[in-house]
């Protein structure tokens, strides 16, 4: 038996509420600046392997996972960080300080004489840490001398705000956060963009020596940016390509995170495309509908450990019990699985409809050989007050399947980003 002790919604998605990102991104240029097919880049490998398990503390299924390689900056003086989450929901780099071993030069303030910091939050708490900067590869892709975030969980450094926990409790550790970091590859250039590069929104802050921490505008430029977006080619897109997975479950999974949509070879789109907003409040969100009810800030997203919607119909499993917080449909001596079909729409009018299937997740964590069972396919919860008016389509929704996040304003063969695309994979 093995018995999760985490929140079941592991959603890693930031909230838009600071509005999407930016078209004049000062660190990457885009394919191609109208919105017409992308120029194909020089080859490159553009395939970063990722992986699907238990995380490393062994306590969370479906997190999908890499190795993210950080340099000082123009220098040689690297790490390679294994363990980080892959959220097609969120946006920029987050590392644990005590996962950096390396003297990454700090984001330093002129005006109070110290340094900036971040607080990220996010639908199941907030993160807080300094801004640095650093060169950040992955696969044979570079983006350079970049703004990423070093979150606090070391001790060391300005204490909490009480604008940022206010927020959310804070992931301040590997046993809170289920991982050595995010690397959040979503829809927008920055996490925050052009709201905050002209507004305090409790998001960033300058942080004197003596630690005070006051609430400040941030320029796009300093801002905590999606990698992907920042690489010299393959700039407009990622996609997420895991393999099915049983019924019952499975050990782990392996796949690939393949940059560039329509660059190269390798990362072609077939599909039709769900374009999604780029400011407002459904900022980098589409349309469900499911049960006849409209679900207008509905995702893709990598970072939730399962399928997160409400359904009374649908039993929750019982609360203390093994699947709690997840759907037990049926009885728990049987995978009891129950198919579902969710329609989603975009922006641009597109729609399509999507089969998915919950099963009895107290089954699934207890069956026999449950303890060497890390990954499902048919993992289902509700979202509650979490995640109001959202069909959260995680981890389970991208077994075989390729899934496409293309960056806003950024021009592909499909049209020119946001949206999203999926795809049978293999």
């Amino acid at each position: 038996m093995r018995s999760w002790t985490v929140p079941a919604l592991l959603a890693t998605i930031l909230l838009h509420g600071c509005g999407g990102g930016s078209s004049n991104s000062p660190a990457a240029t885009p394919l191609n600046g109208s919105s017409s097919p992308a120029t194909v880049a020089q080859a490159v490998n553009n395939v970063q392997p990722i992986s699907v398990n238990a995380g490393p503390t062994g306590q969370i299924p479906n997190m999908v996972l890499t190795s993210v390689t950080i340099c000082v900056p123009g220098t040689a003086a690297c790490q390679t960080i294994p363990n980080v989450q892959v959220d097609t929901g969120s946006t920029g780099l987050r590392l644990l300080a005590s996962a950096i071993t390396i003297a990454l030069p700090a984001l330093n303030s002129t005006a109070s004489g110290g340094a900036y910091s971040e607080c990220a939050p996010f639908a199941d708490g907030v993160v807080w840490g300094a801004l640095v900067t650093a060169d950040v590869q992955l696969a044979g892709e570079k983006a350079s001398s970049m703004s990423i975030q070093v979150v606090q969980d070391n001790g060391v450094g300005p204490a909490i705000p009480s604008s940022c926990s206010a927020q959310g409790a804070p992931q301040d550790s590997l046993a809170l956060l289920g991982a050595n970091g995010i690397i959040g590859v979503g829809v927008f250039v920055q996490d925050c963009g052009p709201y905050c590069a002209s507004n305090p929104a409790a998001m960033y802050f300058d942080c004197s020596r003596a630690g005070a921490c006051s609430d400040v505008a941030m320029p796009l430029a300093a801002q905590v940016g999606n990698p992907a977006a920042f690489f010299a080619q393959d700039n407009n897109g990622v996609i997420l390509q895991l393999p099915a997975v049983p019924a019952n479950g499975a050990p782990s999974a392996s796949g690939n995170m393949v940059f560039g949509i329509g660059t190269q070879a390798n990362n072609v789109l077939s599909a039709g495309v769900i374009a999604v907003p780029d400011s407002g409040n459904a900022a980098g969100d589409f349309t469900a509908t499911y049960n006849g009810v409209t679900l207008p800030y509905s995702f893709f997203d990598s970072g939730s450990t399962g399928l997160f919607f409400d359904d009374t119909a649908i039993a929750g499993c019982v609360a203390g019990g093994a699947g709690d917080g997840f759907y037990c449909p049926g009885t728990a001596v049987a995978l009891s699985p129950v198919p579902i079909s969710v329609a989603i729409s975009g922006s641009n009018g597109a729609s399509a409809s999507i089969g998915v299937t919950v099963a009895n997740a107290e089954f699934l964590f207890t069956q026999p050989g449950a303890a060497s069972l890390n990954v499902f396919s048919d993992l289902a919860g509700p979202t509650g007050a979490t995640l109001p008016n959202a069909f959260d389509f995680g981890v389970p929704f991208f077994f075989g399947r390729g899934v496409f996040t293309a960056f806003e304003h950024r021009s592909t063969p499909a049209g020119t980003g946001p949206y999203v695309a999926f795809q049978a994979y293999p």
